[in-house]
């Protein structure tokens, strides 16, 4: 009979332990970001000029699933905002204020974390990013001959090394550098019509500083 408890009782341990470790865990967090992303258009025939796009700043929100204790795979999405400019081939005073541009980018990346003791967690990811922008011409840019401006986001890679620390059991804070690798196609409008589209292409470095709580 003690027997047949005994075996009860591990039955139903095991049971738990298994449905514990099938239960997935989450990790809700936030980041601030340095972009650096500074890059332009090659001449735009009929415009006599490129346009730049600037480094920048942003926010990111992200959400981490906990694959198993080496792997996670993490979702986010940021905004980062960055100066638009114009400029004129041959330019030897500058280049006219475009407005500013802001870069949405989201982002899945697949993690692998270095076993090792203690709080620390270095990390090592690969994925994908996605990025739209928004932007806001100057009346600047318009006296230039640029009516509209037509931005389309791209589709590109994405690689990320970091480390994080727990805090306590539900608090982690982390810093990372991750490269993304997009293209995004820039069309011009002037009086004389639409211009043949332009590749901005965009390999930003982004540091970021976040927190997050596990659950």
């Amino acid at each position: 009979m003690a027997s047949r408890i005994v075996s009860a009782v591990l039955a139903a341990a095991l049971a738990g332990g298994v449905a514990a470790a099938q239960t997935p865990d989450w990790e809700l967090g936030g980041r601030v970001l340095s972009v650096h992303a500074a890059a332009s258009t090659d001449e735009i025939a009929g415009l006599g000029a490129a346009l730049e796009v600037d480094d920048g700043f942003g926010l990111e929100i992200d959400a981490t699933l906990l694959i198993s204790e080496l792997f996670t795979a993490e979702i986010s999405a940021a905004v980062s905002r960055h100066d638009l400019s114009l400029v004129e081939a041959g330019s030897c005073c500058g280049a006219a204020d475009g407005g500013e541009v802001w870069i949405l980018p989201i982002t899945l990346i697949v993690r692998y974390h270095l076993p090792v003791y203690g709080p620390w967690d270095p990390y090592a990811g690969l994925g994908l990013t996605w990025a739209a922008p928004y932007y806001d011409l100057e009346p600047e840019i318009e006296s230039a001959g640029v009516e509209r401006l037509d931005v389309e986001g791209g589709v590109g890679f994405a690689a990320q090394i970091g480390v994080g620390y727990a805090i306590d059991a539900h608090w982690r804070a982390n810093l990372d550098l991750r490269h993304l690798g997009y293209s995004l196609d820039v069309r011009v409008r002037t009086a004389e019509g639409d211009l043949d589209p332009v590749p901005l292409d965009l390999e930003p470095w982004v540091f970021s500083l976040g927190l997050g709580y596990r659950f």
